[in-house]
């Protein structure tokens, strides 16, 4: 009786302590599967992210890329000026890599097919390591997508870190934003419109802020990965008869006159070049040193993207037209800064 009891004991306490360890790893893969399978439905119409293109008829022109291109266009401008519906597709440090990952999700949609992408030819991020830089690309996803973001996410990244990475952008990132979802809709949709920013004006620089720019680039030679999703993109824009615009908005001159960015500014043009779109160098004909002109090393102040917008406008407003247009625009356009010429 003794060896019973002191064995029903034991098998209690495994009991026990089984519970307490399985209960929070249970909690935790249903707190998992319920952001995954639900967390995009709180997003709501806020005229922004890829709920917001969703919740809408589809653009004639889509506008895609990182924080670069939200900043750097004025939509309503483009929209009056070229008589197209238009919407900018932005997350912050969206790359090459992840927007064919978003491309290709929308693109199944023939329903939700744009006439025309303008993609961010940005050559700082050419020579990046794939990465998801802002987790409300992961938020807002649906769930097909969000599964295609985590096995892309673990392709590039490697071990136990990769692992936990992934295991806080499913777990915690964006809870606040589930929690304050009704109050999060309403401040994004009085501060957007169609993916770019109203209500609020950017500030340029100062002549000392300007002088101390800095930015990180990784390297002078595109990384193999943001080389092969350019060149998806293209196929598929290819393949649905979809015009394909490069363009790489305009950055400081203390940036832009690096090396690195004009040896990568070279590879965008010659893909350019090699698949006959159009690219726009958004340096050319632009004030890069200009400090009023710009919020920071990567971004416009909102005078500079009024001033970017209306040169984009003026130089390929055939194209976002759908107008027939001249030979010089179906290949390597001729808009390019001189230190764009530089090896």
């Amino acid at each position: 009786m003794a060896v019973t009891s002191e064995r029903a004991g034991r098998n209690e306490t495994l009991c026990y302590f089984a519970v307490l360890l399985l209960t929070p790893v249970l909690l935790l893969i249903a707190w998992g599967s319920f952001k995954i399978g639900f967390e995009n439905r709180f997003c709501g119409d806020d005229n922004a992210g890829y709920p917001g293109y969703l919740a809408a008829p589809p653009p004639d022109l889509l506008l895609i890329g990182s924080s670069h291109t939200r900043q750097s266009y004025n939509i309503p401008a483009i929209e009056s000026a070229t008589g197209r519906s238009a919407y900018i597709l932005a997350y912050g440090s969206l790359d090459l890599n992840y927007m064919d990952l978003l491309l290709q999700d929308l693109l199944r949609q023939p329903e939700r097919r744009p006439k025309i992408v303008v993609l961010e030819a940005y050559s700082a991020k050419l020579a990046r390591q794939p990465d998801v830089g802002d987790y409300r690309l992961f938020y807002d996803a649906p769930p097909r997508l969000k599964f295609r973001l985590m096995a892309n996410y673990l392709h590039h990244h490697s071990g136990i870190s990769a692992w936990m990475d992934l295991f806080d952008l499913v777990i915690n990132r964006g809870t606040d934003q589930i929690l304050t979802a009704p109050l999060n809709s309403r401040i994004l949709c009085n501060l957007s419109y169609k993916g770019g920013y109203r209500n609020k004006v950017v500030q340029g620089i100062t002549e000392d802020e300007f002088r101390s720019l800095h930015a990180e680039i990784a390297g002078s030679y595109p990384d193999k990965a943001q080389l092969a999703a350019l060149r998806d993109i293209i196929e598929l824009c290819r393949r649905d008869h979809i015009r394909l615009v490069l363009a790489e908005s305009p950055m400081p001159a203390p940036i832009s006159s690096k090396p690195e960015i004009q040896r990568l500014k070279r590879d965008f043009r010659e893909e350019a070049q090699a698949n006959h779109l159009p690219y726009l160098d958004g340096d050319a004909a632009f004030p890069t040193s200009d400090p009023s002109l710009f919020a920071d090393a990567g971004h416009l102040s909102t005078a500079g993207r009024d001033r970017y917008t209306a040169n984009l406008i003026a130089n390929f407003g055939p194209v976002l037209r759908e107008q027939e247009i001249e030979p010089t625009l179906t290949g390597l356009h001729p808009m390019t800064s001189p230190e764009s010429e530089k090896p």
